[in-house]
């Protein structure tokens, strides 16, 4: 009698095991049809950005076809990758075939004139240090900045971005900043204030000194910086 309730229980625990192996080939089957089905492959995207409109081909381009369930938002990379005013993508899946895309845009700095082209040239300065050309779309209070001569520095891009930056950080509202930059020096009017930055290097450490020095004082006159963080002032009382 014990041999046969051994017998018993020992058939009903591979009866256990059969259901749940039988379970997860049904469940991965499952899985594998849903995958492969050409219900949930990609047929349609809609971009949320109004004036991206033009890029639902290029998207279209690289994942029609595509399983929904493979998409992610680093999909897209290639395209984001030409776009130097696109920060990141984000993804919304709509089952069974359809993507909603929402462009995340790179921030925007500061408007730059360039003098230098016998037809000047209006740009769009962005927080990774590239330009864009200008159009109505950019219309924003931004910083404006003039390029009167040249060569412009290597690293003139960066250094504007840091030193935009740095002064958003003491609260100086970007779109009172007015700079020229006259092939050696970079000059700046803050209401008031003129101030020489001298060659455009190390902005972002000098903006930190005019921000400190704004700040705690007035000044209806002239600020010259003599090194990184050294300033002489000249202001009328």
């Amino acid at each position: 009698r014990v041999m046969a309730l051994n017998y018993t229980e020992q058939e009903k625990n591979l009866l256990k095991k059969f259901l749940v192996f039988t379970f997860f080939i049904i469940f991965a089957i499952n899985i594998l049809f849903t995958y492969n089905s050409s219900t949930y492959r990609v047929s349609k995207i809609v971009v949320e950005n109004v004036s991206y409109q033009n890029l639902v081909k290029e998207f279209m381009l690289v994942s029609k076809g595509d399983s929904i369930w493979t998409v992610s938002d680093t999909t897209f990379d290639t395209i984001l990758d030409k776009y130097d005013e696109l920060e990141g993508i984000e993804v919304t899946k709509n089952y069974p075939n359809s993507l909603s895309i929402n462009l995340i845009e790179t921030k925007k700095m500061a408007i730059i004139f360039d003098l230098r082209k016998s037809i000047p040239e209006t740009l769009v300065l962005l927080k990774n240090a590239s330009v864009i050309a200008y159009n109505d779309q950019n219309k924003a209070d931004l910083a404006s900045i003039t390029i009167s001569n040249g060569p412009v520095p290597e690293t003139f891009y960066g250094e504007l971005v840091s030193f935009i930056a740095t002064l958003d950080s003491y609260n100086l509202v970007s779109k009172t900043i007015e700079l020229n930059f006259s092939g050696s020096n970079l000059v700046g009017d803050f209401q008031e204030t003129t101030v020489d930055f001298g060659y455009p290097i190390d902005l972002g450490k000098k903006a930190s000194a005019l921000g400190y020095f704004l700040q705690n004082n007035s000044c209806n006159g002239d600020v010259s910086f003599i090194g990184s963080e050294e300033l002489i002032t000249n202001c009328n009382i």
